[in-house]
């Protein structure tokens, strides 16, 4: 993560010196006064805000790393939350994997789309924004890969966006995609 990010030793509304801890279970206030509840192991960083609806989740499973992050919307706005930056949180959590030696080969992502326009993804908005009627895979792969999640994945070599799909249940959509290193993505194709 670039470092300039963290020059005001803070990511988010979060003191950094948390994320230093090899294992953290507990409480912190964060910049908002909201209580946080952090769980960190070396494999996963799981912050949810006890009073709005708003939590950042990044784990590794058997080598993919899930993303599941609410970290807008909150009191029934379309404001960012004060404490949960996504992009310094996510960067901060593949830097924090990489230092545990936690192997990535895959990044899956859900972006939701929710019938309260202030809680739909931001990166879902971005990658639809990008597609016309009835997109081919193609354009789809494009749009995952030029999403902010996507620039952000890039920088920690997932270049490759290898499956990426809108599924729709109910009066919901959300988009599927999967990023990976470009090395290994020749190595599944073979």
């Amino acid at each position: 993560m670039p470092n300039e990010l963290l020059a005001n030793g803070k990511i988010g509304g979060l003191p950094k010196k948390i994320f230093d801890n090899q294992r953290f279970n507990g409480f912190m206030k964060g910049n908002s006064g909201n209580p946080l509840f952090i769980d960190l192991s070396p494999g996963s960083v799981r912050i949810w805000d006890m009073v709005w609806d708003c939590h950042f989740i990044a784990s590794v499973d058997n080598g993919v790393l899930t993303i599941d992050a609410w970290t807008k919307g909150f009191e029934g706005t379309d404001r960012k939350h004060p404490d949960l930056y996504f992009g310094e949180l996510l960067a901060n959590a593949m830097d924090r994997f990489k230092a545990n030696n936690v192997v990535i080969e895959r990044v899956l992502c859900e972006w939701e789309a929710d019938w309260q326009e202030s809680r739909t993804s931001d990166i879902y908005w971005e990658f639809m924004s990008q597609l016309g009627e009835s997109p081919s895979v193609n354009e789809m792969r494009n749009a995952a890969y030029n999403t902010s999640a996507g620039r952000i994945f890039r920088k920690f070599g997932f270049t490759k966006v290898d499956e990426v799909e809108i599924r729709k249940f109910l009066n919901k959509e959300k988009v599927v995609a999967s990023f990976l290193k470009e090395d290994e993505a020749v190595a599944i194709v073979v």
